[in-house]
């Protein structure tokens, strides 16, 4: 779960700038965006983009892949790709 950046000193690691015509509102910074399913619930509830459940788990296994493929696990990198496949981005903004 996301929260409002502040206290834990590791944060924000993430800004939202809206631009509403020529100028930008103020800036949302927000802390704790440490997973894609993070990530997914604060663009849900910052923005109002829906993020569906097949593309943070492709994003999950993607990067589960590279973390593989650094250490030298090869092998096991190529099956974490391949359940990825050729999933659709599902974005779906309101």
């Amino acid at each position: 779960m996301w929260l409002p950046a502040g206290g834990c000193g590791k944060g924000p690691n993430v800004v939202i700038q809206e631009h509403r015509g020529d100028r930008p509102a103020d800036p949302v910074l927000v802390g704790h965006v440490a997973t894609p399913s993070d990530a997914a619930e604060m663009l849900q509830i910052v923005c109002g983009v829906g993020v569906s459940y097949t593309d943070v788990i492709s994003v999950q296994a993607r990067l589960h892949g590279n973390q593989m493929a650094q250490e030298g696990q090869l092998e096991a990198a190529l099956a974490k790709y391949n359940e990825v496949g050729d999933a659709p981005c599902n974005v779906q903004r309101p």
